[in-house]
């Protein structure tokens, strides 16, 4: 699935995860400004749910305003995020978030892991994370790396 020029996926409910987006096994690209926001989940993923799949943020996309108990804006385990070109089987036993291209995380509400919940390495290169409108140099949970 892909998303270009501006779309978004907004406003939507999960009673469990991945109100926005629910990625297993498969390959998500976020292109273009487009943006997942005003998402809700009960347990994980509010904006995005990515299991042993691949989400990209490129762009200036953005994934903001979402809410879910764990990774209020992205919940990732044994997936990668952000990579330009990626196969779903490239994290193996490992998570992988590396965000590019001033693609931001902001606004995401969540008990554990606001803005993301990764299960493994974090790698930021030119993105933001926001709280309150203001920048924040590390907003990002990750369990392992």
């Amino acid at each position: 699935m892909t998303l270009n020029d501006d779309s978004s996926i907004n406003e939507n409910t999960a009673g469990l995860y991945g109100a926005g987006i629910d990625n297993e096994q498969g390959i998500v690209t976020l292109n273009d400004k487009s943006s997942v926001s005003l998402n809700s989940a009960d347990t994980a993923g509010g904006g995005i749910y990515n299991s042993m799949g691949a989400v990209i943020l490129k762009n200036s996309s953005s994934v903001n305003k979402n809410t879910a108990a764990i990774g209020g804006g992205i919940y990732n385990i044994y997936a990668i995020i952000g990579i330009d070109t990626v196969t779903p089987n490239q994290a193996g036993n490992d998570a992988i978030v590396d965000m590019d291209d001033k693609s931001t995380v902001s606004e995401n509400t969540a008990d554990i892991g606001g803005g993301i919940y990764n299960f493994g390495t974090v790698n930021l290169n030119a993105s933001e994370f926001y709280k309150d409108g203001k920048y924040v140099p590390a907003a990002a949970s990750s369990t392992r790396g």
